[in-house]
């Protein structure tokens, strides 16, 4: 094999080794796409989130003032039903006293 030879083979095994080297330099092209899609899609995905999350804490938040208003208004309200059952507790009392009296007027007579 003269020199010629072995230079031709060694430039066939070159061009082949590049080849395959293209060949794996496309493959991870489409792979760099394929990652950089499902990225994307991610970004766009927690973008959404986000998003709705915002909405969520908007509505806790109303959520919340709600709360507090019916929390005051029964408060409220118990404080007014706790002070007419003490009226209506006393005008029983009174009516119980009155009426003892006149059973001691009664029976003195």
């Amino acid at each position: 094999m003269t020199n010629e030879d072995k230079i031709l083979a060694l430039l066939e095994k070159i061009t082949e080794k590049i080849s395959s080297l293209e060949s794996n330099v496309t493959a991870i092209q489409t792979e760099q796409a394929s990652d950089r899609q499902l990225l994307e899609l991610t970004a766009s995905q927690v973008s959404k989130l986000t998003v709705d999350m915002d909405k969520i804490k908007g509505e806790i938040g109303s959520i919340k003032e709600e709360i507090s208003s019916i929390r005051n208004t029964v408060i409220r309200i118990e404080n007014d039903h706790g002070r007419k059952l003490n009226a209506l507790f006393d005008g029983y009392k009174q009516n119980a006293e009155k009426l003892t009296r006149i059973e001691e007027e009664v029976s003195k007579h």
